[in-house]
């Protein structure tokens, strides 16, 4: 089996995990590395990857590497967690522990064991019961998307957007596989949170294809219902825009009074190598905000459905082994519009005194107001990017 090696930039071992694709796009493989640094290259039938991306535990950039054959040195460049690019964009500068006080945010998302930085997060059913405990994963993508939104880390590189916000998450894995989604729970996830738990917003960090398959047209229908729902109960959906450029905006974010969320990332802030780097490298997209040039996620759909844009690679989050990992994709973009959103609403009287669709409306155009253009067209950015102002803008309302 070939053998490339995980190493920092003194060609020293790291331990990580590496993702691994292949030609014709089946499914990644993915492989951890030895307390070596090394990483099998695994075959996909008499087949080769064409792309790995290594991805350190710590803080440290991912990396690329295409056609990796064996004997590969991969070089990983340390991170300052003295300095956050993506927050310094979204107008976040210090700590603020009570950020989106009051305000109610469903997750709707694959498990997790609640645990230190997110250990006030409810973990739920769509039942409305406690997920068993057989079910919780230490580490998985609903946690990372909590670490985005209300990490009550102490400090500004890891803390979340709104810390001080209540989170309810509701688990729509797989019966037989947790850690993957079953879209079929996702109204069933929407109802509960808005109807039964009273959230205020809904993050919905993931979805499907717009060109659905037979068996989940009725899920789409049955989606459209939840989002009436949620309407009805002054909720405001907001979801990932998904991660294949080939396919249109994907459901729910492409629906109807859904907001889809897409990612952007800002030039100059990775090394050489690294994801980030590939990504900008690969944009086509690009606009600029304060004289700083941003661009599209390249794998990111463009076109309708896209509301908005946010930071969605190049960010870091604690994990439940007590260290870092990197994160990209428009899943990690969405929840930090929900919490700029949160952070605005929990402050805002006239929110409060609103019931049902008003106080929907009223969410729908704080966040407008929050967007701020990256002077791309609307079918690139949509309303723009969400940034917290310099002034209180509820002193004004």
């Amino acid at each position: 089996m070939p053998i490339l090696s995980m190493l920092d930039v003194a060609e020293q071992p790291i331990v990580g995990k590496a993702d691994f694709s292949f030609p014709g796009k089946p499914p990644p493989m993915q492989k951890s590395s030895n307390e070596h640094g090394d990483v099998e290259i695994p075959y996909f039938g008499r087949y080769l990857p064409n792309f790995a991306i290594t991805r350190p535990l710590g803080l440290h950039w991912s990396s690329v590497l295409e056609a990796p054959r064996g004997g590969e040195k991969i070089l990983h460049h340390p991170v300052d967690p003295s300095t956050c690019w993506w927050k310094d964009l979204i107008g976040i500068s210090e700590t603020d522990a009570t950020a989106g006080h009051g305000i109610r945010i469903g997750v709707v998302d694959v498990p997790f064991r609640p645990s230190g930085s997110v250990g006030h997060v409810r973990m739920m059913t769509v039942e409305g019961k406690p997920v068993p405990e057989g079910r919780l994963l230490d580490q998985s993508h609903g946690r990372d998307v909590c670490e985005i939104l209300a990490s009550r880390s102490s400090d500004l590189f890891s803390q979340g957007i709104a810390p001080g916000a209540e989170i309810i998450a509701a688990d729509i894995g797989r019966e037989d596989e947790p850690d993957r989604w079953d879209f079929e729970k996702i109204h069933s996830a929407i109802e509960y949170l808005t109807e039964r738990e009273g959230c205020h917003l809904i993050n919905i960090s993931g979805g499907a294809p717009t060109r659905l398959p037979d068996d989940l047209e009725n899920a789409t229908q049955l989606l459209r219902q939840a989002i009436a729902v949620a309407e009805d109960n002054g909720a405001l959906v907001i979801a990932a825009v998904g991660r294949d450029k080939s396919e249109n905006v994907a459901v729910p974010a492409c629906l109807r009074n859904v907001i889809g969320v897409g990612g952007i990332g800002l030039t100059g802030v990775a090394p050489d190598s690294t994801f980030m780097q590939h990504y900008q490298r690969h944009a086509s997209k690009r606009g600029n905000h304060r004289g700083r040039e941003v661009f599209r996620l390249p794998t990111h759909p463009v076109g309708a459905g896209t509301y908005l844009l946010a930071p969605g690679v190049g960010m870091f989050v604690g994990n439940a082994a007590g260290s870092y990992h990197e994160v990209q994709g428009s899943s990690f973009a969405g929840p930090i519009a929900v919490g700029l959103l949160a952070r605005t609403l929990s402050t805002d009287n006239r929110f409060w005194d609103l019931t049902g669709r008003d106080r929907r409306e009223h969410s729908m155009k704080r966040l407008a107001q929050l967007c701020v253009t990256l002077q791309m067209s609307e079918a690139n950015q949509g309303a723009g990017m969400p940034r917290l102002p310099s002034v209180n803008l509820n002193a004004a309302q």
